[in-house]
Order: C-alpha cells, then structure tokens, then sequence
C-alpha cells in the first residue's frame, strides 16, 4: 500500500483500531501523524505514539479528545508551548492539569486554559490577574459564564 493511501486511512474515522494500531508503527511520519490526531484510534495506541519523538505527533495526539489522562499529563510538561497549548485546548483535560497550565510562562497556553470548559472558577480566578490582557478578558468572560450556570441551576 502506497503513502498516500496509508495516510488516508490512518485519519478515516471509519478505519479499524486494528488497522489504526498498525500504522501507528508506519514508517512514515505522516501516516503517524494521522493516527494520532484520529479520534477513532483507541487509547493504547494514543498511548504509544505517545512516547514518537516527533513534534507533530506528539501535538497530533495533545489534541486528541480521546487521548487519555496520562498522556495529557505528560504532554502538558512538553518543552513546546505549541504542544502545551494543545493540552490546554483539549475538551478532555481534566481541571487539574489545567490549573497546573494556568501558571505557564507562555501566555498563549494560560489563554487556552482560560477558554477550556474544564478549568475551575478558582483557576479562572487566578488568570483574572494575568499580566496578559488578552488572558485576563478572557478569564474574566468564563468565568461570568459559570457563575451563571450556576446561579441558573441554583434557580431551577
């Protein structure tokens, strides 16, 4: 099977996680890449490409709603803001690696986190007084947001 035909199916949704799970190993950084940005490739695999020392693997996978905690975890101490700011952008990053992200030297990243639906109103709290403006508007919107979510709970 050619390249380009590899490289399609490691990103169709529709392509077998048996199938998935044997062009993570491809050669080719590009049928990698598809795998890992692919949110039909089950969590071992996610987990093993995990560890490709390849930047667009790696951010391929950090963006991967179905990457598991773990791999986030570990994403999010990646050397590349790029990377990080994909585990902040990610709807699956849990709260805790979020307020970890929250304290990034790269505004970029503390950005994303104050996007994510998953960061808590105390982390939001924390970026309300971001040197960054940008960070700090956008804090300051989630978190209006949540409270009132909660104040429309509460009332029902």
């Amino acid at each position: 099977m050619n390249i380009i035909r590899r490289t399609k199916l490691a990103g169709d949704l529709h392509t077998s996680p048996e199938l998935l799970a044997e062009l993570a190993k491809d050669r080719s950084p590009f049928v990698r890449i598809g795998v890992a940005g692919n949110p039909s490739t089950p969590p071992q695999v996610l987990i093993e490409l995990g560890k490709d020392k390849n930047f667009w693997i790696r951010s391929h996978i950090a963006e991967n709603p179905h990457t598991p905690p773990q791999i986030l975890t570990e994403l999010g101490n990646d050397k590349y803001e790029y990377i990080r700011s994909n585990v902040a952008k990610n709807p699956s990053t849990s709260a805790g690696i979020l307020e970890k992200l929250a304290k990034d030297q790269k505004w970029i990243v503390r950005l994303y986190v104050a996007e994510n639906q998953n960061t808590t109103a105390e982390s939001l709290s924390v970026l309300l007084k971001d040197e960054n403006l940008s960070v700090r508007q956008t804090a300051e919107y989630h978190l209006s947001c949540k409270q009132a979510e909660e104040s429309a709970e509460m009332s029902m």
